[in-house]
């Protein structure tokens, strides 16, 4: 009797393969990531490193659109399991992102000081 699981039989491969790793080195060099646009001035630090592949970023404004087309506006997304901001044009442009914790800076500037608590959470810090 032939084990179901022998590995000397042929594997035969339905749908498609992709090489994560070379796909995202190809990506990057079509379009870079977005990085963070936080220049640090209000503090008078480093422009932020943090980046986000523009993938990433063009597929949730291209969801936003979706579900709200219209004006140009910030739009707020998550990935890897913390929320960005971003802001699309409503011609599909992106014109710049925020990380998480930029993004909760600013908010908590345009919230007040009660607010400012909420920062230091955005990264866990």
């Amino acid at each position: 009797m032939n084990c179901p699981k022998s590995t000397t039989g042929r594997v035969e491969q339905h749908g498609v393969v992709i090489d994560m790793v070379t796909r995202s080195r190809t990506r990057e060099l079509v379009e870079p990531p977005f990085r963070c646009v936080s220049s640090g001035y209000m503090s008078g630090g480093d422009s932020c490193p943090h980046r986000i592949p523009a993938d990433v970023v063009r597929a949730a404004w291209e969801a936003e659109l979706s579900r709200s087309p219209g004006e140009s506006r910030f739009f707020q997304f998550a990935w890897r399991g913390r929320t960005w901001l971003a802001f699309g044009c409503e011609d599909g442009a992106i014109r710049g992102v925020y990380c998480p914790l930029h993004r909760a800076e600013r908010e908590a500037r345009f919230a007040g000081c009660e607010a400012q608590h909420y920062a230091p959470v955005a990264l866990g810090a």
